[in-house]
């Protein structure tokens, strides 16, 4: 099984708002994945695939993709 949270699960259990057992159960192997925002080069290539995905599925012509990110 495979789960992600953005909470401190180990918090919540000490709170009383997360079940113990299945805090241990869950807590078996760690994978800390940085948020997206942090990993500019793999937006590219997620956009590339949907992009090519969708533009498959709809029978058009990939036009291209820039590198160009925009940032609030």
């Amino acid at each position: 099984m495979i789960s992600a949270t953005h909470r401190n699960l180990r918090e919540r259990v000490e709170q009383g708002l997360f079940r113990q057992d299945l805090y241990y159960r869950l807590d078996v192997f760690r994978i800390h994945l940085p948020p997206l925002r942090e990993r500019d080069a793999d937006i590219i290539l997620l956009a590339r695939h949907f992009f090519e995905k969708y533009a498959a599925r709809a029978a058009k012509p990939l036009k291209g993709l820039t590198r160009q990110l925009s940032r609030p």
